[in-house]
């Protein structure tokens, strides 16, 4: 009853609504003159996002104050992606009638490179089989092929760009074992 009475004898109209217990300022709140510089990079770069001005900039708050900072400002914006040309798509009437053949690279933290070669039916875009290889060589590509035939599927025709591992003489001569099997190399 004191803590109320106190403020009420010296304010009577407002004496008695609740109060803010908590700090004067913030503790969110991050310096103007960090916010400014968030803001004059932001403008300087403008298809970078939030994560990326932290970083490249070593700020020292995190990424999530920088977005919260931009949004603020309304400085978020999307970059329209460019046109793509429109190029001849290689899609098939019938389910295996072209299988499309590639293999991609990415690193995994240990182990270093690693390559994963599969094959996808045109038609449905179905992704026959995918192998994961330490290695980016005519044997792995022999080995993914022998894979994605044992499910019992035998497409008309491969289409495959021009890497070492599907040029070489093993893979043609392995591509070429299956009967039905004719098959085109494009450039890619």
């Amino acid at each position: 009853m004191r803590r109320w009475a106190q403020p009420h004898r010296e304010d009577p109209e407002t004496g008695l609504k609740p109060k803010k217990t908590g700090p004067k300022r913030s503790r969110r709140a991050i310096p103007a003159s960090l916010e400014q510089r968030i803001i004059r990079f932001k403008e300087k770069y403008p298809a970078w996002g939030a994560r990326r001005i932290k970083h490249q900039f070593n700020l020292p708050c995190s990424w999530r104050t920088v977005h919260r900072i931009l949004k603020k400002h309304g400085l978020l914006i999307r970059i329209k992606a460019k046109p793509q040309p429109a190029g001849k798509r290689f899609q098939r009437q019938h389910v295996d009638s072209t299988w499309q053949g590639d293999t991609f690279q990415f690193r995994i933290r240990g182990v270093g490179k690693v390559y994963v070669t599969g094959f996808t039916d045109d038609c449905s875009r179905y992704r026959v089989k995918s192998k994961v290889y330490l290695h980016k060589d005519a044997a792995s590509a022999v080995n993914a092929l022998q894979w994605a035939l044992r499910a019992g599927r035998i497409p008309c025709e491969i289409y495959l760009d021009n890497g070492k591992q599907f040029v070489s003489k093993a893979f043609k001569d392995a591509a070429s074992a299956v009967n039905a099997l004719q098959w085109a190399l494009r450039a890619g």
